[in-house]
């Protein structure tokens, strides 16, 4: 099923999961409609020195294509990705890119502990190398939480049970 995009509707699909062994059921909290849970916890590279504690509502969004950071961990999360030749689009320090594509293969795994469990984003999930350059498709949220876009999604079947509302 790589490279394939598709929207299930209704029944869950086994035969399109990569392993269905590994569907986990989480609950949403229950003071939104929105497919909202609790990050606990990131971690960057090597989980057993570089896994942090946090706090933060997370938003899984087929509508948004990047990682998006809230306010209070963005500048921390951009450097825990390691000093790789970053640079930025814009002034504040938005839009960040690798000025030399060549160092994408050092950039870590970033892990979210999501709902209890582990997920992972690889360095081809979140950076995005085109001709030109490699924009780092992590950006601020426009909320006080983390937003899940495209960039982590695209490697999980995620399952929206509306019954669990």
């Amino acid at each position: 099923m790589d490279g394939d995009s598709f929207l299930d509707l209704g029944a869950v699909v086994p035969s399109h999961m990569k392993d269905p062994s590994n569907l986990y059921m989480m609950d949403i909290l229950k003071h939104d409609t929105h497919w909202t849970q609790k990050i606990t916890g990131v971690g960057f590279g090597d989980m057993r020195k570089n896994s942090y504690e946090i706090s933060a509502d997370v938003l899984f969004d087929t509508g948004s294509s990047c990682i998006l950071v809230p306010d209070a961990y963005y500048f921390w999360f951009l450097e825990k990705l390691g000093d790789k030749g970053m640079a930025y689009y814009s002034d504040n320090g938005s839009r960040p890119y690798l000025q030399d594509c060549s160092v994408l293969a050092d950039l870590p795994i970033i892990y979210f502990l999501i709902g209890g469990y582990w997920f992972q984003a690889d360095p081809l999930d979140y950076v995005l190398p085109n001709s030109f350059t490699c924009p780092i498709c992590i950006s601020r949220s426009p909320v006080d939480g983390f937003i899940l876009g495209d960039a982590f999604l695209r490697n999980y079947y995620i399952v929206h049970n509306l019954s669990t509302l």
